[in-house]
């Protein structure tokens, strides 16, 4: 996200960038209920585990549905090896995570857009 704003003493504009890398999991109403206190586990197939934090009370006014998820990944790009696969965690309320490949080209991509 950028934002532009001109400061109070200048007729110059700043350009001020808030980085954020949010990824958003949305399962099918009424079938996925995900488990929003837990976070969203991430492991390579070399067995390094990372964990991105719930972010989903931050895009509904009403507070988290039970069907999205919204992780930030943006602490966790840098220690991604996009030549390695991934497996993607998420957890749910009856306590059977949902397992997701992603693999390296995705995770190439997720770097490349969030350094962009």
């Amino acid at each position: 996200m950028v934002i532009l704003g001109k400061p109070l003493l200048s007729n110059e504009f700043v350009l001020m960038a808030i980085v954020s890398f949010e990824l958003r999991l949305v399962g099918f109403p009424n079938l996925v209920a995900i488990d929003h206190a837990q976070p969203l586990t991430l492991t390579n197939s070399l067995g390094k585990t990372l964990i991105a934090n719930d972010m989903s009370s931050n895009i509904f006014k009403e507070g988290a549905q039970a069907n999205v998820g919204q992780y930030d990944l943006q602490p966790l790009l840098s220690e991604l090896q996009a030549e390695i696969p991934l497996k993607i965690s998420l957890p749910t309320i009856k306590g059977d995570a949902i397992s997701l490949s992603v693999p390296p080209s995705l995770v190439a991509e997720w770097q490349t857009v969030a350094n962009y």
